[in-house]
């Protein structure tokens, strides 16, 4: 049965964060914001040979660092589209400039065509700071495939 890898992501993000600016943000802060991503993966059993993957996450973040949120993935595929809901859930380390998160699959799910199936996902994200867009971040880093153990580039941005 193939797998497919979507943004349900068990991760940690490395943030380095400007020292010298009088209104840096916190972590928890820039998390506060809804990220968005986009994939496109190749799939030799569709008509095109290609499928694309649309991520969106909203984190939330309390006053002792907790993060809660939700998470969106739709897959399209031969022009249909596929969405699985998850939750998000986790913690902000701001001492190390990390997040710890992690995304559950309990929220609903569309059945996939072809024998594919929702799977969960592990890996690192590194924050970088938007050269082009002011004021925005780019999160990126390779996810593991929790069903087949494969790695895939996830990007996400909170524009």
């Amino acid at each position: 049965m193939r797998a497919l890898l979507f943004s349900l992501m068990f991760a940690t993000l490395f943030i380095t964060l400007p020292s010298t600016d009088a209104k840096a943000q916190t972590v928890a802060d820039i998390l506060k914001d809804t990220w968005n991503g986009y994939t496109e993966f190749e799939a030799s059993y569709t008509t095109s040979g290609k499928g694309f993957i649309y991520q969106t996450v909203t984190f939330s973040v309390n006053s002792f660092n907790n993060i809660s949120g939700t998470m969106k993935a739709t897959v399209t595929i031969d022009g249909s589209k596929y969405v699985c809901y998850s939750t998000v859930s986790g913690k902000v380390y701001e001492d190390v400039h990390e997040v710890y998160f992690y995304a559950a699959i309990n929220d609903g799910a569309d059945v996939l065509p072809y024998g594919l199936q929702w799977c969960e996902a592990s890996g690192t994200l590194t924050m970088y700071t938007d050269e082009e867009k002011n004021g925005y971040y780019i999160l990126n880093g390779n996810l593991k495939d929790a069903c087949t153990g494969e790695a895939i580039e996830l990007t996400l941005s909170n524009y």
